[in-house]
């Protein structure tokens, strides 16, 4: 369907320049209005994928919009020539687009759900009154319209394109205004005299999900990369696993997961695929970069491929996955080690010094292969690469967002499809120049990391997973990370993570697994189901923040037929969790067993405490 009235109006445009002149002695930067009509908002169409529906509303249609960006920095007469020093974009902030929203009324009570980039790797979400309250590095902004004769929601989502990022923020709110946003453009490379690129959806709906898919979908469409559905889940990460890093850290080493599979073999605890995290490969642990392609000499004093093949022959483990970096290790390659020697020219350095692969697609792909191609001879059947976020903060002002990822992943996704069938978990990767550039591989994480020894991080980890969750899940399966099965909220991270649709694994040190929490998890035949919608916050949630409302945080996942809900308490005092049966009858049944019938309208309320869980399935 294509939009008719969109609700979001361009009110001005500036462009933020460095004027070349502060050599001279002369002013540094300027700041300039540009033409309105530098940055469109255009009608969008939906494929069929797009308008069916993608929550539990009815027949609902999608109205879409893109935002299109095309403006040239202008510069004085004197010096409009190219071999002249022109004036040129800041590699940051750009340009501001003042951004009008419509239907916006500050007296009424208009939540809205904002996603965020709050660290170089992370994501989160918070809840706004008014625009001009969003966050720095606004990501997707959900909003319902009470206002409109039939209730919509409108979804706004910025994306990284071919070259430029973009980003949602507030605008400091005036006296008599309230309603305007930013979106703010940038290149993240110095020089730049054009910005020419696609920077954002806009959609509505009256379901939300279906809002957040047309949009997300259409733009994964307009850059080339694949979405959730496209992306097979890997065959090495299904059934339960178990991961060294809350147990081991980086001392990990050949006789401390014996010593776990041992434990795990006792408590009959099937563990069917294992991660050995940071802490295996060889590296300068004073400078952070790696020597080689090899293990640790000393924990790993027989090689890596002996590791895997005890754990494979005598403990029944089907696959077995190992840690990298983006870079290589956090700092990148050592300069004076074999992994840099092996392959020079895959290899640049950036401003700082540290030594990565380059940006070339040849470049990373000769890189990955080589690093690959060994652990394969060793029995690796999967790997996680974590510090993604990290390449385009080293490589700021020398590297565009698109030259810095888009290579680079199109390398590791191809080796990876290669070497290991596609078995891949993106880690610390939740900038947009990242999860937009990653052509076909399967997984990425969705929160920071899951911190057993606080358990006040419940929420933070668990809102981080459910919200992100509403982007995250369009494009990938999200990994909650791993958990403890001995720790106060042990059912709540098991059960979630079930939910989740990605891989399920606890980190639990020796000695210390409740093996009944995952024996839980499983089927009658021994098997880990796997949901067919994964999880993903009930639309009660949405505009209510679970650790300051009286509302629980609820999330929904489908396995065939049946709809699971399940609740968490996330708040100090007593918080209520609503089933609606929306549209036709159904029936509950809770975690007790007791069955409920509902017809259309009726609904359920429970009460969960802090930290509880309830979970109920629903049949229609």
């Amino acid at each position: 369907m294509i939009a008719e009235t969109c609700p979001i109006t361009v009110r001005t445009v500036t462009a933020h320049l460095d004027t070349g002149r502060a050599v001279y002695g002369e002013q540094a930067s300027a700041i300039c209005e540009l033409p309105v009509e530098a940055v469109t908002i255009v009608p969008e169409s939906c494929e069929d994928e797009c308008t069916s529906s993608a929550g539990i509303q009815g027949d609902a249609q999608v109205r879409l919009w893109r935002i299109d960006v095309n403006a040239h920095a202008p510069q004085p007469k004197d010096r409009a020539a190219a071999f002249q020093e022109q004036q040129a974009f800041e590699p940051h902030h750009a340009i501001d687009v003042s951004l009008t929203m419509a239907g916006v009324d500050s007296g009424n009570d208009d939540t809205m759900l904002a996603l965020y980039q709050h660290k170089e790797w992370w994501m989160r979400p918070t809840w706004v009154r008014t625009p001009s309250e969003l966050p720095e590095r606004t990501q997707l902004l959900l909003r319902r319209n009470n206002d409109a004769e039939d209730a919509e929601w409108l979804v706004l989502v910025a994306i990284c394109g071919t070259d430029i990022r973009a980003d949602f923020s507030g605008q400091p709110a005036t006296e008599s205004d309230d309603t305007a946003l930013r979106l703010v453009l940038s290149s993240n490379r110095v020089g730049r005299t054009t910005l020419c690129d696609t920077a954002a959806y806009i959609a509505c709906a009256s379901d939300p999900y279906m809002a957040i898919r047309a949009a997300t979908q259409t733009a994964a469409r307009q850059l080339g990369i694949r979405t959730r559905k496209e992306r097979p889940f890997p065959d090495a990460l299904t059934g339960l696993g178990w991961c060294t890093w809350d147990s081991l850290g980086r001392d990990v080493n050949e006789q401390a997961i014996v010593n776990k599979m041992e434990e795990f073999q006792a408590k009959h605890v099937p563990i069917s695929w294992v991660l050995i995290d940071d802490g295996w490969s060889n590296t300068d642990r004073t400078k952070e970069t790696l020597i080689d392609f090899g293990a640790d000499r000393q924990r790993f004093p027989h090689g890596l491929a002996h590791t895997i093949a005890l754990l494979k022959t005598h403990y029944g483990v089907r696959s077995v996955g190992v840690w990298q970096a983006f870079q290589g290790y956090w700092n990148g390659l050592d300069e004076s080690g074999v992994a840099a020697a092996s392959c020079p020219t895959a290899i640049t350095t950036t401003a700082n010094g540290c030594l990565i692969p380059g940006s070339r697609a040849e470049q990373p792909a000769q890189f990955w292969d080589a690093w690959d191609g060994e652990l394969a001879e060793a029995g690796v059947d999967f790997v996680k690469v974590d510090s993604q976020s990290s390449t385009s903060v080293m490589v700021r002002g020398t590297e565009s967002y698109g030259e810095a990822t888009w290579g680079r992943h199109q390398a590791l996704d191809e080796v990876t499809s290669r070497r290991f069938g596609g078995a891949l978990i993106n880690c610390m990767g939740m900038a947009p120049e990242d999860y937009w550039h990653r052509p076909s591989s399967p997984i990425t994480r969705s929160s920071d990391d899951y911190l057993p020894h606080n358990p006040d991080s419940l929420g933070e980890h668990l809102i981080q997973n459910a919200y992100c969750a509403l982007l995250m899940g369009e494009l990938y399966h999200c990994d909650w990370d791993m958990f403890w099965t001995e720790h106060p909220h042990a059912r709540v991270h098991a059960v979630l993570r079930l939910l989740s649709g990605g891989p399920v694994y606890c980190s639990d040190a020796c000695g210390h697994t409740d093996a009944a929490v995952l024996r839980d998890l499983l089927a009658e035949d021994g098997t880990l189901p796997r949901p067919d919608e994964p999880a993903r916050p009930v639309i009660a949630s949405l505009l209510n923040d679970p650790e300051h409302t009286d509302y629980a945080l609820g999330v929904t996942a489908r396995f065939g037929a049946e709809q699971v809900i399940a609740f968490v308490g996330l708040r100090r005092q007593p918080q209520i969790g609503i089933i609606t049966a929306s549209g036709r009858s159904c029936r509950i049944i809770d975690d007790h067993g007791a069955t409920i019938d509902m017809n259309p309208g009726e609904t359920h309320t429970c009460e969960i405490e802090y930290g509880r869980l309830r979970v109920f399935r629903v049949q229609s």
